[in-house]
């Protein structure tokens, strides 16, 4: 009896122990500062469509971007109701970047959650934001002039980026003090710009040139070639134009053909793959090689990858040029 009697005092003394590590403030570690990020902010550029959400584990992932299709003098491509064109670029980016360029108008979205029920303080890099009518247009715009507020009540907030660089980033956070502790609650999207590739193709036996884009960074448009006849723009049974296949080579078995590569933002480089499997790389210090075609088969292509490294996660830009034979 002796023996379960002390058994019971000693569950009692461990339970008084538990009891009071969980409810006695005295045994908590106070005045230290915690980073969570588990505020939702979701951006959509209305630009050319790329979107963002905050993320606490952001990953790499498919996505497209959407830009509008010009003619070399910087015309607007239409079609034949005189519909603006667009195209859509898929591409690899983190899930908490967004692809923009200065000028873009960008939406910013907070969506409570369990903790960050009302409200969150945003930085943006300099800007403007927008000031909207009764029915959600725009109605004009102001400079930033520090943070501004986002809320359950006034979720959404229209913004236009500012020139930045790339890994510039929109942050929002909440502070919330609790048991003498501070708790950040955070959600940060990255802004990066558009990696153009442009990679030129020359075959001097065939005299047949090729490029893998044409990206105006000043139109912020893809410049596509129009297919005419006497003149005219050419119209598909659907009333699109018909553009020329510009990323196509020429080449016979055994030709050598220079190819010469243009970085479109300071530090970029390419990463080539050819039919046969070799590789190369081109920078801008060794912008140029020349590469042998051997015996290949039509629509063989040369790969081109662009990859920029965001912490654990990357951005990814391939393109891509076609060879094929001369016709007979």
């Amino acid at each position: 009896m002796k023996a379960k009697l002390l058994l019971i005092a000693a569950f009692g003394g461990l339970l008084a122990t538990l009891g009071s590590c969980s409810d006695d403030a005295k045994n908590i570690d106070s005045d230290k500062e915690f980073e969570i990020r588990q505020v939702r902010l979701d951006v959509t550029n209305e630009m050319n469509a790329s979107t963002a959400r905050s993320s606490e584990n952001p990953a790499s992932a498919a996505a497209s971007v959407q830009y509008a299709i010009v003619y070399a003098d910087g015309s607007a491509a239409v079609n034949a109701a005189g519909k603006a064109l667009a195209t859509k670029i898929n591409i690899t980016k983190p899930t908490n970047a967004v692809i923009a360029a200065e000028g873009d108008v960008l939406t910013l979205s907070f969506t409570p959650g369990e903790v960050v029920l009302t409200d969150v303080t945003v930085t943006l890099p300099g800007g403007e934001i927008a000031t909207l009518d009764e029915e959600g247009n725009i109605a004009s715009w102001a400079a930033v002039n520090g943070p501004v507020t986002l809320s359950s009540e006034n979720a959404d907030l229209v913004w236009k980026a500012p020139a930045f660089n790339d890994g510039d980033m929109i942050k929002a956070e909440k502070v919330i003090a609790q048991n003498g502790n501070t708790y950040k609650y955070t959600g940060v999207v990255y802004l990066w710009h558009y990696h153009a590739i442009v990679l030129n193709a020359d075959d001097t036996a065939t005299a047949s040139k090729a490029f893998s884009e044409d990206f105006n960074y000043t139109l912020n448009a893809v410049v596509e070639v129009p297919v005419t006849e006497g003149g005219q723009v050419v119209f598909d049974e659907e009333g699109s134009p018909v553009f020329a296949e510009t990323n196509v080579l020429l080449a016979n078995n055994g030709d050598a053909s220079t190819l010469t590569y243009v970085p479109s933002c300071p530090g970029d480089s390419v990463e080539l793959t050819f039919p046969d499997g070799t590789s190369a790389t081109l920078t801008a210090e060794a912008p140029s090689m020349t590469w042998t075609a051997p015996v290949f088969t039509d629509g063989a292509e040369i790969s081109a990858v662009l990859n920029i490294a965001e912490g654990a996660n990357a951005l990814t830009f391939t393109r891509s040029i076609i060879i094929n034979h001369p016709a007979e």
